[in-house]
């Protein structure tokens, strides 16, 4: 039932990161737009400069990462990952500190409540030892109906004063949203609407490519303040409408 040493991730090296841009034919069956079954998105907001990553050993449950620039070449990292639980918060906490102090190299507390935008979780304070060295990680988890959302971030322990707040922070932004036009205004809303509408359209995938990378800007230039992660899902989301109508040509012909 439990992955969480999937979660434990290797940190990315510079050549794995990759561009918010989506490749329109890499894309995943579920749309973000609307989570199915009226299932929330989960969103969060990952430290200021940190980029969206390649993960190492990449995971079905494990949903994005990002990662920063550290004091050595092990870049702090952080990673949103989620698997369906039996049970509440509390049986889920036991179950996690009981996975992570199964190794030996590794120290697990139990920090307690922890406000997240989403409700109320509760926050694990890791430290791992490595060949890097020590390694601190903050886990926030949170558990609704079912299912169990993880938040963690990971740095070298003599980072860890560095990047402490905006660790905190981050973890503090994460979120549960009906839908990705939640977090916008009703003008913003329909600047969205207008985009995904184009992705659908006739025009040609040259052009509609071209619209990917104009609102990739203008996500970073106007919506800003939202963050990358709901930056990703956006683009996803148009990447999606683009290959599904290029899908649909594709059977017309």
């Amino acid at each position: 039932m439990l992955l969480f040493l999937l979660l434990l991730f290797n940190v990315c090296s510079a050549k794995e990161i990759q561009t918010p841009i989506i490749n329109p034919e890499a894309r995943s069956d579920i749309s973000p737009l609307q989570s199915p079954i009226s299932e929330p998105i989960c969103t969060f907001i990952p430290p200021s400069g940190w980029e969206i990553a390649k993960l190492i050993n990449p995971s079905p449950f494990i949903k994005i990462g990002f990662v920063g620039k550290g004091s050595t070449s092990f870049r702090p990292s952080i990673n949103l990952a989620l698997e369906e639980v039996d049970g509440d918060l509390k049986d889920y906490v036991k179950a996690v500190k009981k996975i992570h102090l199964a190794d030996p190299d590794t120290k697990c507390r139990d920090l307690g409540k922890f406000n997240m935008r989403a409700g109320e979780g509760r926050l694990l304070d890791i430290t791992v030892s490595t060949s890097h060295g020590d390694i601190k990680q903050y886990q926030a988890l949170f558990v609704k109906e079912n299912k169990a959302y993880i938040l963690t971030i990971a740095v070298l322990k003599e980072d860890f004063l560095r990047f402490q707040k905006e660790m905190i922070q981050s973890l503090e932004s994460m979120n549960l949203i009906p839908d990705l036009y939640t977090p916008l205004d009703e003008k913003q809303q329909t600047e969205l609407k207008e985009f995904f509408s184009r992705m659908e359209g006739n025009a040609s995938p040259e052009s509609k490519k071209k619209e990917l990378e104009r609102m990739h800007k203008t996500l970073s230039e106007k919506y800003s303040q939202i963050g990358p992660h709901w930056h990703y899902l956006v683009l996803s989301e148009g990447a999606s409408k683009l290959n599904q109508a290029q899908n649909s040509a594709l059977k017309a012909d």
